[in-house]
């Protein structure tokens, strides 16, 4: 199994209740659960340029998604898919982290290593 290296970064929304009205977003894509929002998620870039990058695009929709985040599921998801001898770490600064609060959000980090010594 081939993975590319890269990072993905977007919000999912679980959609228990009704959001549509509440979020002026236009969803990425819907599942079943969950409704994704992200801008150039598979764009390349360092992964704390694009949680900045979610969170900017975010910023005008920081009520409305805190207020979502007290009935439903708010997740910013990082997925990293990496190699095992070229993984680099993840660095949130305090003004990150407060917007991630800020919005009610939940962080989920999935990290993805591949390689021949890791079989």
């Amino acid at each position: 199994m081939e993975t590319e290296a890269g990072t993905s970064v977007y919000l999912s929304v679980g959609i228990k209740n009704q959001i549509d009205n509440e979020l002026a977003l236009t969803p990425d894509k819907i599942y079943k659960d969950f409704k994704i929002y992200g801008i150039d998620i598979d764009e390349p870039d360092n992964i704390e340029n694009k949680i900045s990058k979610l969170l900017d695009y975010l910023e005008p929709h920081k009520m409305p998604v805190s207020e979502i985040s007290k009935a439903n599921s708010v997740i910013i998801n990082i997925q990293y898919f990496g190699y095992y001898d070229q993984m680099w770490g993840l660095h949130l600064d305090p003004i990150t982290m407060r917007r991630i609060i800020e919005l009610g959000a939940e962080l989920d980090l999935d990290i993805y290593a591949e390689g021949k010594e890791l079989y």
